[in-house]
């Protein structure tokens, strides 16, 4: 499990996880995935292996995430 902070408009680039699935809290700020704003209390399920990037909110972002663990 990790927590990681974003800085404001970042854009992360295409990416993938293989190491299993995974999931994202957003504890602070928002971000951008797929074209849906997700903020403070909102979640986010990836399968392992597809890529996917998202866009960091105008005021940054604070998220907890793991992947292949037992919350996923």
């Amino acid at each position: 499990m990790y927590i990681s902070r974003g800085e404001a408009n970042t854009k992360v680039p295409e990416h993938s996880h293989d190491e299993g699935d995974g999931i994202r809290f957003i504890m602070d700020g928002s971000m951008v995935y797929e074209g849906i704003e997700l903020e403070q209390g909102d979640w986010m399920f990836l399968r392992a292996g597809p890529r996917y990037a998202f866009e960091v909110g105008p005021r940054g972002v604070l998220m907890c995430y793991c992947y292949s663990c037992c919350c996923a």
